[in-house]
């Protein structure tokens, strides 16, 4: 029974961790298409961002969705193992 009480015990620790997310979350800078925008400057160029990033994958497939900054924190705190 001891062992039981083990999974029980680890069964209500996972899910008093709410729900999680796969992967990992990156920062992305880009460069725009448009003609003369500050992103394309020669001397100093200013990328548009930061946009951020979740990767994961799903059944063997790549994906990722774009998180809004300010979601960026409960995002993290998803991902972030308990370890």
């Amino acid at each position: 029974m001891k062992e039981e009480q083990q999974v029980q015990r680890i069964k209500k620790q996972l899910l008093s961790l709410g729900p999680m997310l796969p992967g990992s979350l990156s920062e992305q800078w880009n460069v725009c298409g448009s003609l003369g925008c500050k992103c394309k400057d020669p001397q100093k160029p200013i990328r548009h961002g930061p946009y951020y990033q979740l990767s994961f994958s799903v059944k063997g497939k790549s994906s990722t969705l774009f998180i809004r900054p300010e979601d960026v924190p409960e995002a993290r705190r998803r991902i972030q193992c308990p370890c």
